[in-house]
């Protein structure tokens, strides 16, 4: 059995929770942090001020989002699903209000370092844990 597969015996509710486990592989503290912004982007408290922290901090994640794909301890849906939320923190910073012009333009620049692609799907928020 592949270390990524979860085994047929596994069905119902327990099933997707062993999915949804796989596929939640960002760092916990980065996890963290970007629920925190998550809730700042709601109340549209995240300005220029954020936008370096923000995206230095994403950065770091999808090093390590490399790292760990490459000796093989997340599959490759899972580091899709990962960098599709760290481009989710690029564009709600491009709704923000508070950014500036400038900083928007760093942000569309940032955006295809995620790997995802404009035309991917993105994924639902409301459902992590």
């Amino acid at each position: 059995m592949n270390a990524h597969e979860i085994p047929d015996t596994v069905v119902g509710q327990d099933r997707v929770d062993a999915i949804r486990s796989r596929l939640t592989v960002l760092d916990p503290a980065f996890l963290e942090r970007y629920r925190a912004w998550l809730m700042r982007f709601e109340k549209q408290e995240i300005g220029n001020e954020d936008v370096a922290d923000i995206l230095e901090a994403s950065d770091a994640e999808l090093s390590r989002l490399d790292a760990e794909f490459s000796a093989g301890r997340i599959n490759d849906p899972s580091r899709a699903v990962a960098r599709a939320q760290v481009r989710h923190l690029a564009d709600a910073l491009l709704g923000q209000d508070q950014v500036s012009a400038g900083n928007k333009k760093r942000l569309r620049e940032y955006r295809p370092k995620t790997g995802v692609t404009a035309a991917a799907p993105q994924p639902s928020f409301a459902s992590l844990p």
